[in-house]
């Protein structure tokens, strides 16, 4: 019983991974030629079982208040190897020193264990802090996914 819910999670994640995708492509090929590019680095942790994560991704300007934020992480759990991808859109609330934003996006964990492969789809809602700073800017953000359950994480990075 166990193996025939993962393959039918596996089918479902496949075509909201192949959406996901699509749509990644539509903002990428939509951007303006003087959109700012910045990839990052973060290390975080998420909230159910203090699971320490390292990723990285970029984060794509295209309109002043607005940027869009591919990721990918990996997440250190026991026995398991855990994978969440996200893609976020952002709101950014400019001030003088730092920079505060919100926004949301869909967050897909994939989790293997002893051969079988889990993928759940979801909500991302996070909200953040960037500093500016000369050639790079280091961030804090919180996110909290939503899908079957819950799952918080927050994150500390720099983007270059």
């Amino acid at each position: 019983m166990r193996q025939h819910r993962f393959q039918k999670s596996i089918t479902a994640g496949k075509r909201l991974g192949v959406a996901a995708l699509v749509v990644a492509a539509v903002v990428l090929t939509a951007t303006p030629s003087q959109a700012q590019i910045r990839p990052d680095a973060r290390i975080g942790f998420f909230t159910n079982g203090s699971n320490l994560t390292l990723g990285g991704g970029f984060q794509m300007k295209f309109d002043r208040p607005f940027a869009f934020e591919p990721t990918a992480e990996f997440i250190f759990a026991n026995n398991e190897t855990r994978l969440f991808f996200s893609g976020d859109l952002q709101y950014y609330f400019w001030l003088r020193e730092v920079n505060l934003y919100a926004g949301a996006g869909l967050g897909v964990l994939s989790t293997s264990y002893n051969g079988y492969t889990n993928t759940t789809v979801g909500l991302n809602l996070l909200t953040g802090i960037d500093f500016r700073a000369t050639g790079f800017i280091p961030y804090v953000q919180a996110k909290i996914f939503i899908a079957n359950g819950t799952s918080a994480q927050l994150a500390f990075g720099i983007r270059f």
